[in-house]
This record gives structure tokens, sequence and C-alpha cells, in this order.
């Protein structure tokens, strides 16, 4: 219904989003404020812009756009490897009767306090860490979290009070471990030596399992009527959907071994 860029309406798209700039949105009952975050950009010039494509509304924030090229430098195994790209948004939400419009909605949400900052680019060694840090504080709240960017390694997350930990999923259809195995209703799940999560619906006609490395893995789901198993993953999904199965996966190897459904085309 509205899109504002900072202080500027905006009534045609594609439009630049500036950095720094909040980009607010108003649809329906929702207002939604997003601030980009830093970047690393590993080209020339990589553009945030608001994009319309195939009907959705998307916000691009890109690291690299230009020819295909190799980034050989980004080899965590590399020896010229500094860290991963960064690149994020901090977005906050509101029901459209708790501001006069949109454009006060960013207003608000500019006035907080953006704290954006990583350590120096350093080659790595194996041991060293490049933390990067980012805290959004408004009116005695607070939200923050730390990434290490050489192993993006999730570090820490903390509110106004106090640390968030890293809690588990846990309910009577859905279930995350480290433990290598779970179960939920009539769905097993077997994975490697990571975060591996399993969803079961009520009805039984859907299955999603997940494992989150980053090391690299076996994964057997056990699902009412089949069985999917992966030789090795190091992150990635799969879902069964009827008698269809999806797989999402990175550093897969192997074909995977279907039972009792069919892998969607």
């Amino acid at each position: 219904d509205e899109i504002w860029v900072g202080d500027q309406k905006i009534e045609t798209l594609p439009v630049e989003v500036p950095n720094g700039q909040t980009l607010t949105l108003a649809s329906g009952t929702t207002l939604f404020a997003i601030r980009p975050l830093s970047r690393t950009d590993i080209g020339r010039n990589a553009p945030i812009r608001l994009v319309e494509n195939q009907g959705d509304l998307v916000l691009e924030t890109y690291n690299y756009l230009g020819p295909e090229k190799s980034f050989w430098e980004m080899r965590g195994d590399g020896p010229f490897f500094q860290g991963y790209p960064k690149n994020g948004v901090y977005i906050e939400m509101a029901e459209t009767s708790a501001y006069a419009d949109a454009r006060t909605f960013g207003q608000k949400v500019a006035s907080g306090t953006l704290r954006d900052a990583s350590d120096a680019p350093v080659v790595y060694d194996g041991e060293t860490a490049r933390n990067w840090v980012v805290e959004y504080e408004r009116d005695g709240q607070r939200l923050g979290i730390e990434i290490d960017l050489m192993k993006w390694d999730l570090k820490r997350r903390w509110t106004h009070e106090g640390e968030l930990g890293f809690p588990m999923l846990d309910s009577p259809i859905v279930q995350q471990s480290r433990s290598g195995h779970l179960s939920v209703g009539d769905a097993e799940l077997t994975f490697g030596q990571g975060a591996g999560w399993l969803y079961s619906s009520p009805n039984k006609s859907l299955t999603i399992a997940g494992y989150h490395g980053p090391t690299p893995g076996p994964m057997t789901l056990t699902f009412p009527g089949g069985k999917v198993e992966i030789a090795s993953l190091s992150c990635g999904t799969v879902t069964v959907d009827g008698g269809t199965v999806k797989i999402d996966a990175l550093d897969l190897k192997g074909t995977p071994r279907i039972v009792g459904a069919t892998l969607a085309s």
C-alpha cells in the first residue's frame, strides 16, 4: 500500500536503497521496517534495491553483481581466505493502528541505535575468529547477535533481558537435538555430528527433516510407508509430502536412496 525509503515515498519500482537508509512498507494491517546491514562487496558497487519479481515485492541485497567469475579467495580452506561474505537486515513489524502512517513508523525505527561492526579482515590461520556484532537498541530495549565470519558460526544472541542461548525445538510435532537420532510420531531421523530436526504433521501426510551440520554426515529419514537415505550432506532438508520427496542439500554425496515415494523432478 505504501513504500518509503527514508523520507521519500516510492511510487515506481525498481528503486535503489542507499546504505544506511530505512525501508518502510505498509501492507494491509501490517507495517514493516527494514534496515540493511553492512555487506561485503566482493565486486564493485553491489546494489541494494527493491524490485517486483513475478508479482512479489523483493528486496535484493547483493554481495556481487557482474559477470560470472570464480571467487577463489572465498574458499574456506584456501590460503587467502579472510572470512565469509556478510549480508543481513534488521526487520521490525507493527500494526498499522499503532502509528499515524508508514513514514512515522520508519522514522521511529530509524531513531534507534544500530551497532554494526566486524573485526578487521585477516588471513585465516585455522584458529583466529573474525567476529561480526550487530545490536539494535531503542527505548530501553535491545536485540543483538554475534557471528564468527571465519566459520559462519552463531556465537551469541541476546536482548535487554540477557543472553538467549541456543534452545532447541521441542513440541509434540517437531523435535530438534544433536543426539544423532530423533523420533516424532511414526517418523524417525538419524543424522551425523550436528544439529538435526524432525517435523511430522498430525495427519502424517507431511514429514520434514533438516540437518544443519556444518560437519558432513549421513542422514536417514523413515516415514510412514517409506525411507530416504542420504550418504552424506553438510546441510539440508528432506520433505516428504504425500508420495513425493524433495531434497534441498549442500555438499550432497552419492545418489539418495528412496523407498516408498518418488523424488520430485
